[in-house]
Protein backbone atom coordinates (compact mmCIF):
# COMPACT_ATOMS: atom_id res chain seq x y z
CA UNK A 1 0.00 0.00 0.00
CA UNK A 2 1.41 3.73 -0.93
CA UNK A 3 0.97 6.70 1.28
CA UNK A 4 -0.05 9.66 -0.83
CA UNK A 5 0.65 13.75 -0.32
CA UNK A 6 -0.85 16.34 -1.93
CA UNK A 7 -0.52 19.79 -3.07
CA UNK A 8 -2.79 22.76 -2.71
CA UNK A 9 -3.19 25.40 -5.50
CA UNK A 10 -5.95 27.86 -6.69
CA UNK A 11 -4.68 27.21 -10.61
CA UNK A 12 -6.01 28.56 -13.68
CA UNK A 13 -6.99 26.57 -16.73
CA UNK A 14 -5.67 26.77 -19.98
CA UNK A 15 -8.58 25.96 -21.45
CA UNK A 16 -11.48 27.96 -19.88
CA UNK A 17 -9.75 30.16 -17.48
CA UNK A 18 -11.48 28.95 -14.41
CA UNK A 19 -9.62 29.22 -11.27
CA UNK A 20 -9.59 25.46 -9.86
CA UNK A 21 -8.99 24.99 -5.74
CA UNK A 22 -6.74 22.13 -6.59
CA UNK A 23 -5.34 18.80 -5.32
CA UNK A 24 -3.16 16.66 -6.75
CA UNK A 25 -0.81 13.94 -5.54
CA UNK A 26 2.89 14.19 -5.75
CA UNK A 27 5.74 12.33 -5.51
CA UNK A 28 7.91 14.96 -5.22
CA UNK A 29 7.03 14.86 -0.90
CA UNK A 30 8.15 12.23 1.45
CA UNK A 31 5.31 10.59 2.15
CA UNK A 32 4.63 7.48 4.99
CA UNK A 33 2.43 6.59 7.87
CA UNK A 34 2.83 10.06 9.73
CA UNK A 35 1.87 12.35 6.95
CA UNK A 36 -0.45 10.27 4.48
CA UNK A 37 -2.94 12.31 3.23
CA UNK A 38 -1.42 15.66 4.19
CA UNK A 39 -1.66 18.63 1.89
CA UNK A 40 0.76 21.12 1.51
CA UNK A 41 0.64 24.46 0.29
CA UNK A 42 2.14 27.84 0.04
CA UNK A 43 4.02 28.97 3.32
CA UNK A 44 4.48 24.81 3.85
CA UNK A 45 7.30 23.16 4.62
CA UNK A 46 8.67 19.61 3.61
CA UNK A 47 10.71 16.86 2.93
CA UNK A 48 11.93 16.57 -0.60
CA UNK A 49 12.42 12.44 -1.55
CA UNK A 50 11.83 12.20 -4.98
CA UNK A 51 13.59 14.80 -7.46
CA UNK A 52 15.42 12.36 -8.86
CA UNK A 53 12.21 10.95 -10.64
CA UNK A 54 12.11 15.07 -12.15
CA UNK A 55 13.59 16.04 -15.25
CA UNK A 56 16.48 18.65 -14.96
CA UNK A 57 16.24 21.40 -17.14
CA UNK A 58 18.16 24.48 -16.26
CA UNK A 59 21.13 24.75 -14.08
CA UNK A 60 20.80 26.38 -10.29
CA UNK A 61 22.69 29.47 -9.63
CA UNK A 62 21.46 29.69 -6.60
CA UNK A 63 21.38 26.68 -4.06
CA UNK A 64 19.03 28.46 -1.41
CA UNK A 65 16.00 28.02 -4.18
CA UNK A 66 14.59 25.90 -7.01
CA UNK A 67 11.48 25.62 -9.15
CA UNK A 68 10.07 23.03 -10.25
CA UNK A 69 7.27 21.94 -12.79
CA UNK A 70 4.62 19.61 -10.37
CA UNK A 71 1.31 17.90 -12.14
CA UNK A 72 -0.94 16.83 -12.93
CA UNK A 73 -4.06 18.64 -11.98
CA UNK A 74 -7.66 18.74 -13.59
CA UNK A 75 -9.78 21.86 -13.87
CA UNK A 76 -13.02 21.40 -11.65
CA UNK A 77 -14.94 23.45 -14.03
CA UNK A 78 -14.17 21.45 -17.93
CA UNK A 79 -12.56 18.56 -15.93
CA UNK A 80 -9.08 19.04 -18.51
CA UNK A 81 -6.41 17.21 -16.80
CA UNK A 82 -2.52 16.96 -17.81
CA UNK A 83 -2.39 20.36 -16.42
CA UNK A 84 1.04 21.33 -14.52
CA UNK A 85 2.08 23.70 -11.99
CA UNK A 86 4.95 25.76 -11.27
CA UNK A 87 6.45 25.48 -7.93
CA UNK A 88 9.39 27.65 -6.59
CA UNK A 89 10.80 26.22 -2.82
CA UNK A 90 13.14 27.56 -0.70
CA UNK A 91 15.60 25.19 0.87
CA UNK A 92 18.08 25.47 3.19
CA UNK A 93 21.60 24.55 2.99
CA UNK A 94 21.30 21.12 4.44
CA UNK A 95 22.57 17.34 3.78
CA UNK A 96 20.41 14.36 3.01
CA UNK A 97 16.66 14.92 1.96
CA UNK A 98 16.19 19.46 2.04
CA UNK A 99 13.10 20.28 3.81
CA UNK A 100 11.81 22.99 1.88
CA UNK A 101 9.64 25.96 2.17
CA UNK A 102 6.72 26.36 -0.44
CA UNK A 103 7.48 29.75 -1.51
CA UNK A 104 4.93 30.06 -4.78
CA UNK A 105 2.31 27.45 -7.03
CA UNK A 106 0.99 28.72 -10.09
CA UNK A 107 -0.49 27.32 -13.21
CA UNK A 108 2.17 26.34 -15.66
CA UNK A 109 1.46 27.27 -18.92
CA UNK A 110 4.94 26.76 -21.47
CA UNK A 111 3.44 28.58 -24.59
CA UNK A 112 6.83 30.23 -25.09
CA UNK A 113 10.62 29.74 -24.12
CA UNK A 114 10.62 31.97 -21.55
CA UNK A 115 8.22 30.07 -19.97
CA UNK A 116 11.43 27.60 -19.32
CA UNK A 117 13.21 30.97 -17.27
CA UNK A 118 14.76 29.71 -13.99
CA UNK A 119 12.71 26.20 -14.58
CA UNK A 120 15.41 23.41 -12.26
CA UNK A 121 13.33 20.48 -12.50
CA UNK A 122 10.16 18.91 -14.76
CA UNK A 123 7.90 16.21 -13.96
CA UNK A 124 8.57 13.18 -16.24
CA UNK A 125 5.10 13.76 -17.81
CA UNK A 126 5.81 16.94 -19.18
CA UNK A 127 9.26 16.44 -20.17
CA UNK A 128 7.63 13.38 -22.47
CA UNK A 129 5.63 16.06 -24.35
CA UNK A 130 9.27 17.20 -25.99
CA UNK A 131 8.95 13.55 -28.11
CA UNK A 132 12.20 12.49 -27.43
CA UNK A 133 11.21 9.33 -25.24
CA UNK A 134 10.06 6.55 -28.30
CA UNK A 135 6.12 5.65 -28.35
CA UNK A 136 5.06 2.48 -27.23
CA UNK A 137 6.04 -0.50 -28.14
CA UNK A 138 9.40 1.23 -28.10
CA UNK A 139 9.43 2.99 -24.90
CA UNK A 140 11.82 3.22 -22.87
CA UNK A 141 12.65 5.95 -20.09
CA UNK A 142 15.87 4.83 -19.17
CA UNK A 143 16.92 5.70 -23.19
CA UNK A 144 15.00 8.59 -23.28
CA UNK A 145 16.17 10.33 -20.40
CA UNK A 146 19.26 9.50 -22.15
CA UNK A 147 18.34 11.36 -24.93
CA UNK A 148 17.02 14.32 -22.60
CA UNK A 149 20.54 14.27 -21.15
CA UNK A 150 22.41 14.82 -24.17
CA UNK A 151 20.19 17.37 -25.77
CA UNK A 152 21.37 21.23 -25.48
CA UNK A 153 19.06 22.89 -22.80
CA UNK A 154 17.61 25.35 -25.86
CA UNK A 155 16.73 22.20 -27.72
CA UNK A 156 14.66 20.87 -25.21
CA UNK A 157 13.14 23.81 -24.36
CA UNK A 158 12.49 24.46 -27.84
CA UNK A 159 11.17 20.99 -27.88
CA UNK A 160 8.89 21.07 -25.17
CA UNK A 161 7.07 24.70 -26.50
CA UNK A 162 6.17 22.71 -29.62
CA UNK A 163 5.19 19.42 -27.95
CA UNK A 164 2.93 21.73 -25.25
CA UNK A 165 1.29 23.93 -28.20
CA UNK A 166 0.37 20.36 -29.97
CA UNK A 167 -0.65 19.16 -26.69
CA UNK A 168 -3.15 22.64 -26.33
CA UNK A 169 -4.52 21.68 -29.93
CA UNK A 170 -4.72 17.91 -29.71
CA UNK A 171 -6.12 17.02 -25.54
CA UNK A 172 -7.12 20.44 -24.70
CA UNK A 173 -8.96 21.61 -28.19
CA UNK A 174 -7.83 24.88 -27.98
CA UNK A 175 -5.43 26.62 -31.16
CA UNK A 176 -2.00 27.97 -30.32
CA UNK A 177 -3.19 31.39 -30.22
CA UNK A 178 -5.30 31.07 -27.56
CA UNK A 179 -2.71 29.19 -24.97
Amino acid sequence: MGWFVYLNAKLVCIRCRYTSDCAFQTKLFRSSHENQGQSYGVGDGVEIDGLDDYCPLQPRSNPATITIIVGDWSCDHCGLNWQWAKMAVDLPIASGNPVAVIREISAFHPVNLRSFDDVHFLESDLAELSGIWQPYPDYSWSAGYARWLELPILERCQRLVAGYLAWCHDVAGIDSGDC
